[in-house]
């Protein structure tokens, strides 16, 4: 059973998970107006992942402190490592479209390599959904559904991974300039990152449930 403490601090880790999933959203928005090369949709929509991450970040600091100040709750250590894991998934999703950004504008990615990136894109906005709805249905006291989310984030991962590898190995076969490549494979990894730390985090929310 949950306590009140515990309610409390699920309320809010639900709030920061909302803004890890909002900065994953406006993220993939970033990334295909890149690919279609909207230059006035990227400026616009790198203003609002920066801020997404930022309003992700308030939320994680304030969760701290609560899971600090919860002398009542008996899974403090559950959540205090749960929190650990979601820490940084903002940060490297912001990172996505910081490195992006980068990139001389001059160039104009194809469509062969859009095939590749999309697939990735669509994994980890899946990603995201599935994390959310994961925290959502322990606050909510449903913890039938819980399991069906983690698996669902399980899978994706796996999805992430191998449209990450299909993308890097796209890469380093085409004819593009190496600093160019590396630019491009550094943003892409990034949210192969994103992805593992959100499987990480899966695991921790199992340990979580069992104590349910």
């Amino acid at each position: 059973m949950l306590n009140p403490a515990d309610i409390k601090i699920l309320r809010k880790m639900s709030e920061h998970v909302m803004h890890i999933d909002h900065t994953i959203r406006v993220m993939t928005k970033y990334v295909h107006a890149w690919l279609d090369n909207d230059r006035e949709n990227m400026d616009k929509t790198l203003k609002r992942v920066k801020q997404s991450e930022r309003d992700a970040n308030k939320d994680k600091l304030v969760l701290y402190e609560m899971i600090s100040q919860a002398q009542a709750s008996m899974r403090r250590s559950d959540f205090i490592r749960l929190t650990l894991r979601t820490d940084m998934i903002a940060d490297i999703v912001e990172g996505v479209s910081s490195r992006i950004s980068r990139i001389k504008e001059s160039y104009k990615p194809d469509e062969n390599l859009a095939s590749y990136i999309k697939p990735l894109l669509e994994a980890i906005l899946n990603m995201g959904g599935h994390f959310k709805s994961a925290i959502k249905s322990l606050l909510e006291g449903n913890i039938q559904q819980t399991p069906k989310y983690l698996d669902k984030i399980d899978s994706t991962e796996e999805m992430i991974d191998t449209a990450y590898r299909n993308c890097e190995a796209y890469l380093f076969d085409s004819d593009l300039d190496i600093k160019l490549v590396l630019q491009i494979r550094a943003a892409m990894y990034q949210i192969e990152e994103a992805g593992d730390r959100a499987h990480y985090a899966a695991d921790h929310i199992r340990i979580l449930l069992a104590t349910l």
